[in-house]
Parts: C-alpha cells; sequence; structure tokens
C-alpha cells in the first residue's frame, strides 16, 4: 500500500527567496566595498555605479546557480522528512 507524498511548495520556496536575498547582499556588499567604505568618509558615489558593479552577467550566473542549489537541496530535504512521515504514519 503506498501513499501520496505531500511536499510543502510553499515552505522550499519562501527558504529559497530567503536564501537567493542574502546572496544578493552579500554579493552586493563583496562587490561594493570600496564604495561603502568610500561612503563612510562622506563621498558617495552615485547609485548607478553601485548597480553597474554588482550585476553583472558572472554575478547574474552565480546568483542564479546558488538559488538553484538551495532549491534542490531544501526539495530533497523536504522530500525525505515527507518520506519518513509517511513511513511512520503507515506503521
Amino acid at each position: 500500500m503506498t501513499t501520496a507524498i505531500k511536499i510543502d511548495y510553499k515552505k522550499i520556496i519562501i527558504s529559497t527567496l530567503i536564501k537567493m536575498l542574502v546572496v544578493v547582499i552579500l554579493v552586493f556588499t563583496l562587490n561594493n566595498w570600496g564604495q561603502i567604505k568610500q561612503s563612510f568618509g562622506g563621498d558617495v558615489p552615485p547609485l548607478q555605479s553601485w548597480m553597474k558593479e554588482t550585476f553583472t552577467s558572472n554575478n547574474l550566473i552565480v546568483m542564479v546557480v546558488l538559488t538553484l542549489f538551495f532549491f534542490f537541496r531544501t526539495y530533497v530535504l523536504h522530500k525525505k522528512l515527507a518520506e519518513k512521515r509517511s513511513n511512520y504514519t503507515a506503521l
């Protein structure tokens, strides 16, 4: 007798979006650290130069790959937990 495994995709998507936001903040901070230090002294560069350095094709590829990695990792963990839960309820 097999039972359908229910996976909560909403939790997976929310978790992935939070992790993606952290990655974007990390990439933004690391790429613009020189400008961030410069802005503490009162010399703030224009926003366009901050965005130009952050959202390059290489950084976007890294962000997408990490987001996919986080999604599938979380999906596999939720799937394993759902299988364990269904095994316990089947007993």
